[in-house]
């Protein structure tokens, strides 16, 4: 689904230019400046609301608009997902596996549209977040071929959070050695019983996010306040989560940017096997854009934190500011995404991540600081990247 907002935009135009004055005529107006008792600081001025933003009127079509729909859209991907890895562990032929890798992307395009929605029905108590079970990369493909050899399937019974989950999924579906051993050799069968485990595994997260959301929706709805339990604040702070996990780790860690590292590392890419990096990476900016602006499942224009700035009397520019950055953000991905795939773009040409990870750290400043400071939400969370 695709939302245009570029018209919802103007541009701030420069208004001037700073004229520099020679040092010895400044330092003399500064001393009349201050002897006359004029440089005293002004009063901070308060960012009054121009109009009374309807929070609850936010969380209601957020829960109607956006989270129930995404959720439903995820669970039935997971369904078919399911189906066609059963169907392809009964007959392993090309057509199948084909079938199988197409409905993978799919339901990775699901997931990403409510990978920041871990609170509620996406958290579970000891187990983790959604996007802690079901999107972990770099996997650990080596402890994958372990658990497959043993038919250790049961989940619940560690946190090996990198053998499991779409990601794992990613290995085992595109890798072609791994592909190879669906039909080769003596574990064939096992194999086939693990990537049954895996989008089962999958299938449970979105079925039981899907359904708890229906039950969660009007406690949700209700919370309205701005404390650090309010649905508001839960919901601000793990999508600021997830525009962390954007930048952070499908950028800046293949790029080589986070700390100690020392060069590009390219295996480090989301989804390295299929080689869809850059497509998921412009489906995960265009959800949390969507988010931002609370843009519905239908595509339609819901109150969001664009809204909520509009109606406070500092807020149109730093919503001006952001609505500039999510453009530039977007293209800057589009003009990557030509011909090759990142790991081998990053090969070629090792510095091809740098200006869209420099965009992103701008974009950084104004979705955390800036609108945290504006509508009065607090960050509950340490990223420990130093923005």
């Amino acid at each position: 689904m695709n939302f245009s907002f570029q018209s919802k935009i103007k541009i701030p135009q420069l208004l001037g230019y700073l004229d520099f004055i020679p040092s010895q005529f400044l330092l003399l107006i500064l001393g009349i400046f201050l002897a006359t008792g004029m440089g005293c600081k002004p009063k901070t001025k308060e960012n009054k609301p121009v109009a009374n933003f309807d929070r609850q009127l936010m969380l209601s079509q957020l829960a109607d608009g956006y989270i129930l729909p995404y959720s439903n859209s995820f669970s039935i991907a997971s369904d078919s997902l399911n189906w066609a890895a059963q169907n392809y562990a009964s007959n392993s032929s090309f057509s199948n596996l084909a079938l199988l890798q197409n409905q993978w992307v799919k339901t990775y395009d699901a997931f990403l549209y409510v990978y920041s929605l871990n609170f509620g029905p996406g958290e579970k108590p000891i187990v983790g977040t959604l996007a802690e079970n079901v999107g972990i990369w770099p996997v650990n493909t080596n402890r994958i071929e372990e658990k497959v050899a043993m038919s250790l399937t049961d989940f619940s019974q560690d946190f090996e959070r990198d053998t499991r989950g779409l990601l794992a999924l990613d290995y085992l579906l595109f890798d072609s050695i791994s592909i190879t051993k669906f039909t080769i050799g003596a574990d064939t069968l096992k194999r086939k019983t693990y990537l049954l485990a895996l989008t089962n595994h999958v299938k449970t997260w979105a079925n039981d996010m899907s359904s708890g959301w229906i039950g969660y929706r009007n406690a949700f709805v209700n919370n309205n306040g701005k404390d650090a339990g309010s649905s508001i604040s839960l919901f601000y702070n793990t999508f600021l989560l997830g525009y962390e996990v954007l930048k952070n780790y499908k950028i800046a860690l293949p790029a080589g940017k986070r700390v100690g590292q020392t060069q590009i590392e390219p295996s480090l890419v989301e989804a390295y096997y299929s080689q869809q990096s850059f497509h998921f990476l412009q489906t995960h900016l265009t959800a949390i854009t969507h988010l931002w602006f609370n843009i519905s499942y239908q595509g339609a224009n819901q109150s969001g934190f664009d809204d909520w700035l509009s109606s406070l009397s500092d807020g149109p520019p730093l919503k001006t500011q952001t609505e500039t950055q999510f453009i530039a953000l977007s293209q800057k991905v589009q003009d990557l995404q030509i011909g090759l795939p990142l790991s081998n773009r990053l090969q070629q040409d090792p510095a091809c991540l740098d200006n869209l990870y420099a965009t992103c750290q701008q974009t950084t400043r104004l979705l955390k600081s800036d609108l945290s400071s504006l509508i009065g939400i607090a960050i509950t969370y340490t990223s420990g990247d130093g923005d």
